[in-house]
């Protein structure tokens, strides 16, 4: 049981409204930020993803085995452990790789990366396989999107502290395929879990 779940049209709750509540909510948003990056029909179905990844995340890190109170302010906010979160961090991996001005060689000696942060980014990567597994055999969503909050983490630390322009070409090489590799789990797990991953917002 989900308690709290209301919209501003009162507390009898249907999906579409939930929806339609949840797009607004984002549309809302975006009118406040200055760093929105997309604009007319384009924002408004950004808008709509963003809502549907905010409400799919806020139930699906939730165990199945209890009841759970919902908060808007809580699911829609960009900070915390939330899906709006986790599309900043898609779109921010996006546009990192389209103008570091470092080409992508998945091929890339990987041994530059020595750093803590970047080697437990690399260890959280190889424990993809291992929670998609434990997911599907336990049947609980709940674990896929912890292992999302953490690769959320773990990246966002990556980008504070692991640049990419300026460096030495192979460490450059090396950084810019950690971040790929990145990008390529976080759609995957996403898409996986119903939520379509945006590349700007």
């Amino acid at each position: 049981k989900i308690k709290g779940l209301s919209t501003r049209k009162g507390n009898m709750v249907l999906l579409d409204h939930i929806i339609d509540e949840a797009k607004a909510r984002m549309i809302d948003e975006q009118g406040k930020t200055n760093t929105t990056r997309v604009f007319g029909e384009e924002a408004e179905k950004a808008a709509q993803i963003l809502g549907v990844s905010a409400l799919i995340v806020a139930d699906f890190k939730q165990r199945r085995v209890k009841d759970y109170k919902f908060s808007w302010d809580t699911a829609l906010s960009p900070k915390g452990d939330t899906g709006v979160k986790l599309q900043y961090l898609h779109a921010r991996l996006n546009s990192l790789l389209k103008n570091s001005g470092v080409e992508l060689d998945t091929g890339a000696n990987t041994l530059p990366l020595t750093e803590p942060s970047a080697l437990q980014l690399v260890f959280h990567l190889g424990q993809w396989d291992e929670c998609l597994k434990q997911s599907y055999t336990e049947l609980d969503p709940s674990i896929i999107v912890r292992y999302l909050f953490k690769l959320c983490n773990f990246t966002n630390k990556c980008f504070k502290e692991l640049t990419v322009k300026g460096e030495d070409p192979d460490l450059a090489r090396a950084r810019i395929l950690l971040f790929y590799s990145s990008k390529q789990v976080l759609a995957e797990a996403l898409t996986l879990i119903g939520v379509q991953p945006l590349d700007k917002m």
